[in-house]
């Protein structure tokens, strides 16, 4: 499996409690997954492991059947994944636009080429029209579709969203969990934790967790 885990558990510390515990999964390419489970279940922690933000203290991730190890985790990091947070991670005094455009100009892209993916992407998930307008006239959930153009933008093969629909109403949640999985290109996976059962609905596989362990759907 392209995405895969072996007897991972974490715990941020000597003698801390263990967040995640022996989880074993495999994620195959293009997939959209759900975690659910309460709060305190080990959904953040479980995400930031599978998108090689935390290395666990125990067990392995592997990408391609290939154990990631912590010198290599960096660059992949950046290559093959993109991240939507709960709160829109966005520079307030930046177009929407710059915005959307920020993780291709990380990785070298010039600035003109950048700027064309982006506005193709944010006309994609309904902002286009935003494109000019600066980040901090956005309401929340514009500035959630302009943090999903950007992870598009970037073509990953995994898009890994934390919460991403946790402070907006009933309509605009709907509006933008149908931007992040409609928009995606062909192939590539989407992996959301959230405790919204209308968004887990969306997806075509939901892992449940229990006191940091899968209790369901750990199957591929």
């Amino acid at each position: 499996m392209p995405l895969t885990l072996r007897g991972v558990s974490h715990r941020y510390g000597p003698g801390m409690p263990w967040v995640v515990r022996g989880i074993d999964l495999d994620i195959g390419d293009g997939e959209l997954v759900a975690l659910m489970g309460p709060s305190g279940s080990g959904k953040t922690t479980l995400l930031s492991i599978l998108g090689l933000l935390t290395h666990p203290a125990e067990g392995a991730v592997l990408l391609d059947g290939e154990p990631v190890r912590q010198r290599t985790a960096a660059k992949r990091r950046t290559t093959e994944f993109a991240w939507v947070f709960q709160t829109a991670n966005a520079l307030l005094r930046r177009t929407a636009l710059e915005n959307a455009s920020l993780q291709l100009l990380a990785r070298g892209a010039a600035r003109q080429s950048a700027h064309a993916v982006a506005a193709a992407e944010l006309e994609r998930v309904g902002v286009g029209h935003l494109a000019a307008r600066p980040a901090r006239l956005l309401s929340g959930g514009e500035l959630q579709r302009v943090c999903i153009a950007r992870a598009l933008a970037a073509a990953p093969r995994w898009i890994l969203a934390d919460e991403p629909t946790g402070q907006l109403d009933h309509a605009t949640t709907l509006e933008v969990s149908a931007a992040l999985m409609a928009g995606r290109p062909i192939g590539t996976g989407v992996i959301i934790a959230t405790h919204d059962p209308e968004v887990a609905h969306r997806c075509g596989r939901v892992i449940r967790l229990v006191d940091g362990a899968v209790v369901a759907g750990g199957g591929a």
